[in-house]
């Protein structure tokens, strides 16, 4: 005896609706990977710009303490400084992509310097001796400036040198 077999229907996806699927599915993992991808290159940018910051910063206070302690300051030529204290001398070289200053040991500075001045008129009215940098950061271009207060007899020594 043959029984009657009925048609079960199974429920499964259609072949449409997997293509459907696989397209959406597709396409979010491709704007996730688009935004992390984006995401890792700013990641990047900004570890890049702290870096330059960082060296900056390091190289400012050190420049900015070197001055302040030397007691005098002697310029070799336009893109090198001599600062003398009592027992040691700092020699500072600006190149055009990087400052180097060596003391006991060696240091560089990537910092791209645009520009040296340096002001080497001692009169006996003033009263700093300035040292002007033009350098470049972050792709932006500005003026650092230090100063060294010269002592009351130093510009009376200089003044009366000059007149003899």
């Amino acid at each position: 005896m043959l029984e009657n077999k009925k048609h079960t229907r199974l429920q499964a996806f259609t072949m449409l609706e997997l293509v459907i699927g696989m397209v959406i599915s597709s396409l979010v993992i491709t704007m996730v990977y688009v935004i992390y991808d984006n995401l890792s290159r700013q990641v990047v940018v900004y570890a890049d710009q702290q870096d330059d910051l960082m060296t900056y910063n390091q190289f400012q206070n050190l420049f900015s303490k070197d001055v302040q302690l030397s007691t005098s300051i002697a310029i070799d030529d336009d893109r090198h400084i001599v600062l003398e204290n009592a027992n040691k001398e700092i020699h500072y070289f600006f190149k055009t992509e990087k400052i180097i200053r060596k003391a006991e040991a060696v240091d560089t500075f990537n910092i791209k310097v645009l520009e040296v001045q340096f002001d080497q008129n001692e009169k006996i009215e003033e009263k700093y001796q300035l040292i002007k940098l033009k350098i470049e950061i972050l792709g932006a271009s500005f003026d650092f400036f230090e100063s060294k207060e010269i002592s009351l007899a130093s510009r009376m020594n200089n003044y009366l040198l000059d007149e003899y």
